[in-house]
């Protein structure tokens, strides 16, 4: 059979490489498969074919048999059934009667005889576990313990290491078995763990959670004699698409070529150029033009720096009758000057408006609806200064000279009705 050489050519790879022995099992299903692969250990392989399986079957125990363990073995053997041969000559309503379900019934009706329909997966990656285990004498202090764990994570992380690199994954969960010498039982720590870093940091980072975790159950742990870690909730890890870590991500590369840069500063640089000339075509459209804003640039002192030893001085601004310093006056007038540009686009910001004086405001309405009266009320409504000269009038706005307002404004209390 084609399977049993294969397996005696694996089991003598395994002896050639590790100087290992093992067993093997050939069989039409996975459970006779393993069965087989017990019967005559040790360094030996058995097959079992469907003509003899029954027979190969009658001696082997229940308890041996995969998911015939628990309840079903224990009313079996209370009933004095301890083999698969016995069983076998069971009938069905005998065997509904023994485990009261039909439906296991059978289940085990079959399976003692050799059926069985369960498919052969691929094992689940994400449901492996690492264990790394030690048992030692009785130890008093965290110094001492902590050598100890030191072997327990080296063992655990060269395991780790080996799994990673021949699946790529790494576990999430790390969790720290001891025994509570409060409560005098065997308790588990559960923690988080973050093993998506370079494969030579796997031992600090593991090192570190369980120092964490041992410290957490100090109290209840000590005299110690045994510490477990177990590595669980595996998943798949992209790092080893990456060749640097944060630090080299984001280091400036030395490999770029000069010509690269060059060109990089050429296309900037006309890029900018490109802006400016948009610009002022766009400010000869909008107000002053570039060239009459540069010449009134050039026209200013250019700004220094004040050297050290020198004292700072203080200018008023004839604009708005601030005290600026000397440094900083040419970026203050700057600001005035942006402002009036932004005015003469914008006239109707509120933050105009609000400075003008209000009689000069009233003055400048009252003439709005003179004008009104020879001009047409569509051309008046539609120009933009009079929508928002025309929304102030009338509308509570105070009369000139008085504190009344156009509209009478009723105490707070009549706006709730009382029951």
């Amino acid at each position: 059979m084609l399977a049993a050489e294969l397996a005696a050519k694996i089991r003598q790879e395994v002896f050639d490489t590790l100087k290992y022995t093992c067993s093997a099992g050939i069989s039409y299903n996975k459970m006779l498969a393993k069965l087989a692969s017990g019967l005559n250990k040790p360094n030996q392989q058995t097959i079992i074919t469907p003509r003899y399986c029954i027979s190969s079957l009658r001696p082997i125990e229940i308890k041996k048999v995969r998911n015939f363990g628990g309840k079903i073995s224990t009313a079996l053997k209370e009933r004095g059934i301890e083999t698969l041969g016995k069983l076998q000559e069971l009938n069905l309503r005998d065997l509904a009667a023994i485990v009261k379900d039909e439906d296991v019934a059978k289940w085990i009706f079959f399976r003692c005889r050799g059926f069985d329909d369960e498919a052969v997966e691929a094992k689940k990656t994400e449901n492996k576990t690492i264990l790394s285990h030690k048992s030692f004498s009785s130890i008093f202090d965290m110094k001492k313990l902590m050598g100890m764990v030191e072997l327990v994570i080296a063992d655990l992380n060269s395991r780790l290491t080996a799994f990673y690199e021949e699946t790529g994954y790494v576990p999430q969960t790390l969790t720290l078995q001891y025994f509570d010498r409060t409560s005098k039982l065997q308790k588990s720590k559960s923690s988080p763990i973050n093993l998506f870093v370079p494969k030579p940091q796997f031992k600090l980072v593991i090192l570190s959670k369980c120092t964490e975790l041992i410290k957490s159950v100090e109290k209840v742990l000590f005299p110690c004699t045994l510490i477990s870690i177990t590595a669980r909730n595996f998943c798949k890890s992209d790092l080893q698409n990456y060749k640097c870590d944060l630090a080299t991500f984001f280091k400036k590369k030395e490999s770029a070529s000069a010509g690269a840069a060059t060109a990089e500063n050429s296309n900037s640089l006309h890029g900018a150029l490109s802006y400016k000339s948009d610009m002022s075509t766009s400010m000869n459209a909008i107000g002053p033009s570039h060239n009459d804003l540069r010449m009134e640039e050039e026209k200013r002192e250019p700004t220094t720096e004040l050297p050290e030893d020198q004292e700072l001085t203080f200018i008023k601004c004839e604009k708005c009758d601030e005290t600026i310093p000397s440094n900083e006056i040419e970026s203050h007038r700057d600001f005035h000057l942006a402002e009036e540009l932004d005015r003469e686009i914008n006239p109707h910001k509120r933050k105009y408006n609000s400075k003008r004086n209000f009689t000069e405001f009233e003055t400048e309405n009252s003439q709005l609806c003179k004008d009104s009266n020879t001009q047409n009320p569509k051309d008046v409504e539609s120009g933009p200064n009079t929508k928002m000269m025309k929304s102030s009038v009338g509308k509570g706005s105070i009369k000139p000279g008085t504190n009344e307002s156009r509209f009478k404004i009723k105490p707070i209390d009549s706006y709730f009705k009382r029951g």
